[in-house]
């Protein structure tokens, strides 16, 4: 999708607020429901918000931070959780099993 239709549905979506809600109501589902299935089909959803939100400079830049915490969780790095002002709570590191190499 290029930059002037990620502009127009970031728009028809209600801008920042817009984006926001509907984030929020795919999370209050997603929490309702309790299943996996449903876990990863709302990260989908969501990654197609996240994929509009390019199109808003600030709201890029904290997707942008939020992927990028998660891919260093996923490296093996602290656990963390945000405030809903954007501050980061750090809680335990993950353990990283080794491979069949040896490897972590």
């Amino acid at each position: 999708m290029n930059k002037k239709a990620k502009a127009a549905r970031f728009d028809a979506i209600g801008g920042r607020s817009g984006i926001s809600a509907r984030v929020l109501e795919i999370a209050r589902e997603i929490v309702a429901e309790g299943s996996y299935k449903r876990a990863i089909i709302g990260a989908g959803q969501i990654r197609a918000l996240a994929e509009v939100s390019e199109a808003d400079t600030y709201w890029d830049e904290k997707c942008d931070y939020g992927y990028q915490t998660e891919q260093r969780i996923l490296n093996g790095a602290r656990k963390v959780s945000f405030t809903s002002e954007g501050s980061m709570i750090f809680e335990e590191p993950i353990p990283v099993e080794p491979d069949a190499a040896g490897k972590a």
